[in-house]
């Protein structure tokens, strides 16, 4: 067929839904095809077919394996992936959106040269292939993350060449290449082995570097190339074939393929559609995403006849006549469209730290107060060396903090955002501002405890254990569950089953998979025969939320309706008169759903999303709510942990803190207003066939700014939105946009919560000055939701910036990529404050000592109410004053935060932690130098120390002192022991507090002595 047509315009009709690349799997070809389709969209949707029909083929012919590429044009690192593999004849097919053909590519034969094989075993310095790397396109990076990054700690290279599911580690030995192993990047810790890699160049070299190519130049002879829709393609070196789809017109080639049958989730129509195909012998077969949409439709199709089942991203099915054959897509049957997306490969690491400290950031010291840090400064005194925090405080007083006493250092995050004091050394001064801001926190201790004893006291409904419906629910799920995610889905779970209402907060970033978490849960209830209540903030979100459940229910029996003030009367009554009867299982619903008229049948789950954005009168009805029913609150604030423990036991909480899978960072660009600039990104989004956010904040201006675009651009289609519009027609524009009758939505922020559109990855906000942090992150969280690569431009305008403003804009452009929202809600707890997550009766206590001490004042007094005296049995630290160099060496652990954080988790390791924190540093940065592995054994040291009773241990020239607490005096027969077999080297030392002196012959034996000390105690 194909040979007969070569080289001809080819007019075809019958090629709906995937019908299309099984024609050409039809034809088995033994030669290369490339295919050009008129979009990045349809070229990736055409892969995927390709794909999961080349299974079908396998199946229906016993043909080979079919090998398809796919040439993203957002992902350049794919991309050059891609072509490689094409020219190593890997692919079979290659599909590639007819925009790429102009674009600029490198000479093949250099392109191929450029490709370098790593193995184990390999005589390469470490530095000569830094340099290869840099020359194939990677950079460089403290911690590895995405495709085309490395990074180097100590004696180790990370890298994350193209074509991997994981990044690798490397290590040497001199200059050969000892290991090359897989990477974790949610832990860092490396396992298994690989032999060999080939990197790949993830860029192309800059421009003037060799003559110009495209993608025609990497075309090999004898390939076919299949151009659907366009301008015919000339000068290729092998035979075109252009195929132009005229479903509507006469004449051309009539294509034996029929669309499938409409089924609109109608089971009982697609069982009797069997029935007949199979009479008629014909073969039906579904393609499933996965083994969960799978095992529903086989549950569903129990009796009678059944379709084959093969896992496989097939969009739209056809029929096949010639073949007896029906090929259908499971979303197809059950009237939805479910793709799942091929996102590039980006894995954000877990937030590491609550507080990660920068230089000028105000800090609380647990003893003196109120500083501003200035950074981490390595000093040197005599043969001793280490690190210290430098805190600066009020009249120029400096405070050097040994990296021992860490702890005892906490970011400041007040309640309004304000600048604070600085405290004055004084201590005296800084322990009566403490028990000043104890006294309000005793009266929040009180409140939330008597909160938890009602709550207590009253039996809620206790959900059964899991179902095999619920586990084919959770199967039937299209993405990958982060740990974290799958954790809080087994904490709500678990809630859910006891008999004490649930009261459970899920809180992790924009995009984190917090909906998913609510979705098992709601599914739970109505499987328990109970109504589910989701309460969102703003009408677009609550839509936004309707057709994510619809979409994800669709498969079930499960009824799911939207209420909100915006409907007419009559619908609003029949929604309410259906909640009453019990017709409705879930209702999804703004403030409306707290009004009086609003009763269910038997409600049982109460879903909360974004509490803190509810007035006082709702927040006072979610509270009767909380006391009956199970609640789950889903937020993006990040609640700290010193908080978060004086809350545990009394409000269930949840953390997503791993990056979902493949999303992209958000290309952010922070600057004065340019007009040259608006007008380049705007023209830059509609030529790849996207669509544009405009956010301009002041509605009396909104008209004059409309008028500008259209004559800065014009023939672009544009649509206005405001706050102070009717319902209506807000959602009639934003269904106009959404189905992309206008290219450019211009507004308020009344996005900033609105629905997530594919096609916008193009944000612009003028006077981004103006917003908070949270909405600028809101905002931005607009675009980026998909493979596409999102652009964000905030303009600020000319002139005078307040202080607040600036480091707001730097806050988002430093943080602007994925997996650092958390940090970047952080920031905004800085700026903005921490007010809203304790109500403002707490403000004074809150700026007085900072959120991380006012959390352990909290936690102490909650101890204290409920009669338990752990708060004031805690145990400190002993004072450890040793002339020892112990620290982490900047060429080991190069990145300062990344130092402190290591530090911090060091200082507060159980034995059974440090040995794992021992294992990883020498796994990420190579075998722990001299001053790291004293750190290890002076925290070990510590530690039995403060279990012996030790407060505080101290090294003069001739010898170490060793002091003991008035409790804890050192046993009689230990000084014996030590005083008759020391030759006069140990003496006691009386007096309050008591202690033991040891002469030491040389310096360096203090850790022995004191080493073999403590394990002689503990042995008695």
């Amino acid at each position: 067929m194909l040979e007969s047509v070569a080289g001809t315009v080819l007019k075809a009709r019958g090629l709906p839904g995937g019908a299309f690349a099984w024609w050409l799997l039809q034809e088995k070809p033994v030669f290369p095809v490339l295919v050009i389709l008129p979009t990045d969209e349809e070229a990736e949707s055409t892969a995927a077919d390709l794909e999961a029909l080349g299974r079908l083929r396998q199946d229906q012919f016993q043909g080979n394996q079919v090998t398809v590429g796919y040439l993203s044009e957002e992902d350049e690192a794919s991309r050059l992936f891609n072509l490689s593999g094409w020219m190593s004849g890997r692919l079979q097919f290659l599909c590639a959106a007819s925009s790429l053909l102009t674009v600029p590519l490198e000479d093949p034969a250099r392109f191929g040269s450029r490709a370098f094989e790593l193995r184990m075993g390999l005589r390469i310095p470490r530095d000569r292939l830094l340099e290869k790397l840099e020359t194939l396109g990677f950079s460089r990076t403290d911690q590895v993350e995405s495709i085309g990054e490395y990074a180097v700690r100590g004696e180790v290279l990370d890298l994350w060449p193209s074509g991997e599911e994981t990044p690798l580690r490397c290590l040497w030995n001199l200059d050969v290449v000892e290991a090359i192993r897989h990477l974790d990047v949610a832990t860092q810790r490396s396992f298994g082995y690989v032999d060999t890699v080939m990197l790949i160049p993830v860029k192309m070299p800059a421009s003037g570097e060799g003559p110009p190519s495209t993608l025609l130049s990497y075309i090999p002879f004898g390939c076919w190339v299949v151009q659907k829709g366009g301008e015919l393609i000339e000068g290729t070196p092998g035979p075109v074939l252009h195929v132009r789809v005229d479903e509507m017109g006469s004449g051309g080639l009539e294509l034996p393929f029929r669309p499938a049958p409409p089924l609109a989730g109608n089971i009982a129509l697609f069982k009797s559609q069997l029935s007949r195909w199979r009479e008629e012998d014909w073969r039906c077969v579904v393609f499933c995403n996965n083994q969960g949409e799978a095992d529903r439709l086989d549950e569903l199709l129990e009796r009678g006849p059944t379709p084959t089942i093969i896992l496989g991203g097939l969009e739209r099915g056809f029929l096949d006549p010639d073949n007896r054959l029906a090929v259908l897509a499971n979303g197809e049957i059950f009237g939805r469209i479910r793709r799942r997306l091929r996102l590039p490969k980006f894995e954000g690491s877990p937030l590491r730290s609550f507080t990660d400290l920068k230089e000028g950031d105000f800090v609380v010291h647990e003893r003196c107060g109120i500083g501003r840090y200035r950074g981490l400064e390595h000093i040197r005194a005599g043969k001793m060396e280490s690190e210290y925090l430098r805190l600066d405080y009020k009249g120029g007083d400096k405070l050097f903090v040994p990296v021992f006493d860490l702890k005892q250092v906490q970011k400041y995050i007040g309640a309004e955002g304000k600048r604070p004091a600085l405290s004055s050394m004084d201590t005296a001064t800084w322990e009566r501002t403490k028990a000043r801001a104890r006294e309000d926190i005793a009266a929040l201790a009180g409140e939330l405890l008597r909160r938890a004893a009602l709550r207590a006291a009253r039996l809620g409904h206790s959900f059964g254990g899991e179902t095999h419906l619920e586990e084919e629910f959770g199967r039937s799920f299209i993405y990958q569950l982060t740990p974290d995610q799958a954790r809080a889905i087994e904490e709500v779970k678990e809630d859910m089953i006891s008999p004490r209402p649930m009261d459970r907060l899920v809180c992790g970033d924009v995009g984190y998979g917090k909906t998913e978490v609510a979705m098992r849960a709601a599914f739970k209830a109505v499987l328990g025969r109970k109504q589910v209540a989701l309460l969102a903030p703003t009408t677009i979100l609550a839509e936004q939320h309707l057709r994510t459940f619809t979409e994800r229910f669709a498969d079930y029996p499960v009824s799911i309706a939207l209420l909100s003030r915006f409907q007419k009367p009559p619908e609003q009554k029949k929604i309410l008169q259906d909640l009453r009867r019990g017709v409705i299982d879930i209702v999804i619903g703004t403030h409306r759903l707290l009004q009086p008229d609003v009763v269910f049948k038997d409600l049982g789950l109460l879903i909360v999303d974004e509490e803190h954005r509810f007035g006082v009168k709702d927040k006072q009805r979610l509270l009767a709510f909380r006391e009956t029913i199970d609640v789950l609150t889903l937020t993006a604030t990040p609640i700290p942990r010193t908080l978060a423990a004086g809350l545990g036991g009394l409000k269930g909480l949840s953390t997503i803190e791993s990056a979902p899978e493949g999303r992209q960072p958000i290309a952010t660009y922070v600057g004065v207003f340019d007009e040259a600039l608006v007008q380049k990104s705007i023209e830059m989004e509609l030529a790849r066939s996207g669509q544009v956010y405009y956010i301009h904040n002041r509605v009396r201006t909104l008209k004059a700014r409309e008028s500008w675009l259209k004559t800065l651009l014009p023939g672009v289609r544009i649509t206005a939105i405001h706050g102070q519009m009717a319902g209506p027609a807000i959602e009639k524009a934003m269904w106009e946009f959404l189905h992309r009758k206008f290219d450019i939505l211009l507004s308020t922020t009344i996005v900033e919560s609105g629905l997530d559109i594919p096609n916008v990855n193009t944000l612009i906000v003028e006077e981004a000055e103006e917003f908070g942090l949270a909405q600028l992150y809101q905002l931005r969280g607009r675009v980026g939701r998909t493979r596409a690569k999102a652009y964000c431009y905030l303009f600020y305008s000319t002139g005078m910036m307040s202080s607040e403003a600036r480091k707001r804009l730097e806050a988002i452009r430093e943080f602007g990529a994925l997996g650092s929202g958390f940090h970047l809600a952080l920031r905004d707890l800085e700026i903005r404050g921490a007010g809203n997550l304790l109500g403002p009766e707490q403000h004074g206590a809150l700026n007085a000592v900072g959120l991380d001490t006012y959390g352990q004042l909290l936690a102490d007094e909650i101890e204290k109410q409920k009669g338990e005296p752990s708060a004031e049995r805690r145990e400190e630290d002993p004072v450890f004053e040793v002339t020892v160099s112990a620290y982490l060496p900047a060429d080991y652990v190069p990145s300062e935060a990344e130092r402190i954080n290591t530090y911090k988790r060091i200082l507060s390791a159980n034995p059974e932690e440090l040995a794992s924190l021992r294992e990883e540093l020498a796994d990420r940065s190579g075998p722990l130098p001299p001053p790291a592995e004293t750190l290890f054994r002076v925290v070990e040291l510590r530690a039995l120390a403060r279990r012996r009773g030790v407060t505080g241990v101290s090294q003069d020239k001739e010898g170490l002192r060793v002091y003991f607490g008035e409790k804890s005096p050192p046993d009689a027969q230990t000084m014996k022991k030590l005083l008759s077999g020391a030759a006069g080297k140990v003496r006691f030392l009386p007096g309050t507090p008591q202690g033991i002196y040891f002469e030491l012959d040389e310096p360096a034996q203090a850790l022995d002595v004191l080493s073999d000390f403590l394990l002689q105690g503990r042995a008695t």
